[in-house]
């Protein structure tokens, strides 16, 4: 395992055990933003997870299942972010709801493209280097 590799699980398991933490002080609080920070914490080990699993991958169709999981889980931290941010500064604009709005729906477009969708038409293997994910026309 690479030290990068090692490194990245390293800090994701010491930010979900943080965000559980997080998570149990919102159930003695109900403060929204306690709520929204843990979901995006999740959401950024689960990213990491995949992310890890894509490297280990040694099959192509392994290697493409991964890849997509890993688009579809990253695809969802800039919404949980600015979820994060909306509950945590308390700003209640028009303008932030709309931006969340286009957030979601945006988001849910790029996961479902690359979940089901032709977005990452075929990984390439190679013993010497990083995989090479290529992309389809959903791109």
């Amino acid at each position: 395992m690479e030290t990068v590799q090692t490194l990245l699980i390293i800090a994701s398991v010491i930010n979900v055990s943080l965000a559980f933490v997080v998570f149990i002080a919102y159930l003695q609080t109900k403060k929204n933003f306690l709520i929204s920070f843990s979901i995006f914490v999740l959401n950024l080990f689960i990213w990491v997870i995949t992310m890890y699993n894509f490297r280990l991958s040694n099959t192509v169709d392994e290697a493409k299942i991964w890849a997509k999981l890993l688009y579809t889980s990253a695809s969802f931290i800039p919404f949980f972010f600015l979820l994060f941010v909306q509950n945590f500064s308390k700003l209640q604009t028009h303008k932030l709801k709309v931006i969340l709005l286009f957030c979601s729906i945006s988001s849910t477009t790029f996961a479902l493209l690359s979940l089901f969708g032709d977005l990452i038409e075929s990984v390439v293997l190679d013993d010497t280097k990083e995989k090479v994910i290529n992309f389809g026309n959903s791109y």
